[in-house]
């Protein structure tokens, strides 16, 4: 389980992601996702994304856990909790469900249902939590819980 605070990032409209290896961090692996979300402070924006957008979909080295985030400091960035099934099982595959709550560069604010799968019954050793746009993540805390 990851538990993320505050997760801010340089730019407006940047997205934050976890990426899963079962080889290292050698390289990434591909997921297909789906999102649901909605407008927090207005009842009319909600959807459910699927497909081979920027949403979620197929060829993703990604999971999504902020997304359009806003930069100013004090706007709460991105907040949530992820869990990652069976990270070190080798018969199933992957999974990994997540909640979160954002201040878009909008200035809305939003959460977020994201559902992904690891086509792999590899034991995943490397997770790796980036802004998705190549900038740093300049702000917040992540924790990461687990048992052996």
């Amino acid at each position: 389980m990851i538990t993320f605070n505050g997760m801010s990032v340089a730019n407006d409209g940047e997205d934050v992601y976890i990426q899963l290896s079962v080889d290292n961090g050698s390289a990434f692996a591909t997921m297909i996702s789906a999102r649901g979300y909605g407008q927090i402070n207005s009842g009319s924006t909600h959807d459910f994304s699927v497909g081979t957008d920027a949403s979620g979909g197929v060829d993703h080295a990604y999971h999504p856990i902020g997304n359009d985030l806003e930069a100013t400091a004090g706007t709460g960035g991105a907040s949530g909790i992820a869990w990652i099934h069976d990270v070190q099982g080798t018969a199933e595959y992957k999974w990994i469900t997540s909640l979160s709550c954002t201040q878009n560069a909008n200035g809305n604010s939003y959460y977020y249902y994201n559902a992904s799968r690891f086509a792999s019954t590899s034991a995943i050793n490397y997770i790796r939590i980036l802004n998705g746009n190549g900038n740093n993540i300049d702000g917040g805390v992540v924790n990461v819980y687990g048992y052996k």
